[in-house]
């Protein structure tokens, strides 16, 4: 009896293990390409069906960013092919006066003003006075106790980096001074632009241009911080979702009163500590949203200085959600999760005004490894 091995196999009909391969990896990129493109083509059409279906199949009246070139403000663990893919099409379609960048290091804003000239980097503790995620984590272990760190060993995650984003976001306005435009852009730098988009409208007194369509099922704890801080009622959308976006149009003066709001009458300084106060015990996971608040101060007090949109024009995530993500490694240069062009033109049919690529939700991408502990899939800036 004759045995023949596996490599015995390939090398007989001439083929290397190398060749076969490549060869699998050509059909595997085939297939997701085809499937990606089959999830474009369905949701392309189920968003025409519930656009029709809604009579909002015509486009909003035509906005602009206003007179003059807008900042935009971003914040970011660390540089990614991602962030550095947002930055390069905010100043495609926006063209932005400054994009200024908020992230842990010095090393890494080196990375990230690489990616573009008008990028203005600062680390943490560096624009908002006696905030860092140290305190902010010593805080809710102070006040919170056995909840928080119950809440850790379930989740496997502290909190503090998120409440100290959402906190340097609300900030700006007041810290950065002339540094930063009187109305500007809060942009996830994780979320990227596909094509030109309008953030106040084109009046001698721009309004803010509001995005709909965020989560409702998170809400609760974001309604019972806003409420212990304001004695009023967190709005929704009229569609019924939340105005947790993943962007903001914004302006210092409105930013300002609602932080003196937060204060509540007492120290200068004192809202970010105010509003880790009022988060409710039970919602500790998702105890205020920064995007939901202003909106919601906004509406209630300067209801003629918003325009709110008709429906969502934006998506979270790509087709196929985590796993969309996770299959830019089949077709990036780099095979990381990285975002392309060609991707993009993949899923332009939707006709999304920008889509969200948050690859530090899936596993798969890798994005936690040590390996990219201080950058992930640069393409440029490395």
């Amino acid at each position: 009896m004759v045995v023949v091995h596996s490599s015995s196999y390939g090398k007989k009909r001439g083929g290397r293990p190398w060749q076969e391969s490549k060869y699998r990896r050509k059909g595997a990129t085939t297939m997701v390409m085809y499937l990606l493109t089959l999830l474009a083509a369905w949701w392309y059409c189920r968003s025409l069906w519930f656009s029709f279906s809604r009579g909002e199949a015509g486009r909003d009246i035509t906005l602009t960013t206003g007179r003059e070139p807008m900042d935009v403000v971003g914040i970011a663990v660390k540089p990614t092919c991602v962030t550095e893919f947002s930055i390069e099409k905010l100043n495609q379609f926006i063209k932005p006066r400054y994009i200024h960048v908020f992230t842990p290091t010095e090393s890494k804003c080196e990375l990230f003003r690489r990616m573009a000239d008008n990028v203005l980097c600062y680390t943490d503790g560096e624009v908002v006075p006696d905030l860092s995620k140290k305190k902010v984590e010593d805080f809710l272990v102070a006040t919170f106790g056995s909840v928080y760190t119950d809440y850790i060993k379930k989740s496997g995650k502290k909190l503090s980096g998120w409440y100290l984003q959402q906190f340097v976001k609300l900030g700006v306005a007041r810290y950065l001074g002339d540094r930063l435009t009187e109305n500007f852009l809060i942009w996830d730098l994780d979320m990227i632009l596909m094509k030109s988009i309008e953030a106040f409208t084109a009046e001698a007194t721009p309004k803010a241009l509001v995005n709909v369509g965020g989560k409702i099922h998170i809400h609760k704890g974001y309604e019972l911080n806003y409420e212990n801080l304001t004695n009023r009622t967190l709005e929704i959308a009229p569609d019924g979702t939340s105005y947790v976006t993943h962007s903001l149009s914004a302006s210092k003066r409105y930013m300002e009163e609602l932080l003196q709001q937060f204060e509540q009458g007492g120290a200068r300084d004192s809202w970010p500590w105010n509003i880790l106060r009022s988060i409710d015990p039970e919602y500790i996971g998702f105890g205020f949203s920064e995007y939901a608040s202003y909106v919601s101060w906004m509406i209630q007090n300067h209801p003629d200085e918003v325009k709110i949109k008709k429906r969502r024009t934006w998506s979270r995530y790509p087709p196929g959600a985590s796993l969309g993500v996770a299959a830019l490694k089949l077709i990036s240069p780099n095979h990381l999760c990285c975002p392309t062009d060609s991707f993009l033109s993949l899923v332009k049919p939707l006709g999304y005004e920008f889509m969200g690529f948050e690859i530090g939700h899936s596993s798969l991408c890798g994005y936690h490894n040590k390996e990219h502990e201080e950058s992930y899939g640069l393409m440029k800036a490395s």
